[in-house]
């Protein structure tokens, strides 16, 4: 019974360990992978996985406009916005983490003159 104990704690000690290497201190989720990482998940599963990234990236850019229009800064045009840049960026830079990329994207999109609702008729 001791044996099966100490097992199951070595077990879960090194589960966290392991996760807290992979764990990124400036934040969590999509965004905190690397760009390799991000590249071999989408080989196993390409629809569901540049789903929950583009998700990803439209909730990190859209809180960056909330930001900018908080501090009356110029907003960027988030429709002009197409994963396909972000996949083209890290195949030439698999070391970047995927948050720094999406940055990028987002500060080359164009400037939006004036806040649009997604949902606005």
């Amino acid at each position: 019974m001791k044996i099966l104990l100490i097992v199951a704690l070595v077990a879960l000690f090194s589960q966290a360990v392991r996760a807290e290497e992979e764990v990124n201190l400036l934040g969590l989720g999509a965004g905190s992978y690397t760009c390799a990482k991000y590249g071999k998940m989408y080989q196993e599963n390409p629809e569901l996985v540049e789903g929950i990234f583009t998700s990803w990236a439209q909730g990190y850019m859209t809180g960056k406009n909330v930001l900018w229009l908080q501090a009356k800064l110029p907003i960027r045009n988030l429709k002009t916005f197409s994963i396909k840049e972000v996949n083209t960026i890290c195949s030439r830079e698999p070391l970047k983490e995927f948050w720094i990329v999406v940055e990028k994207v987002y500060n080359d999109l164009p400037a939006s003159k004036t806040p649009e609702r997604a949902n606005s008729n």
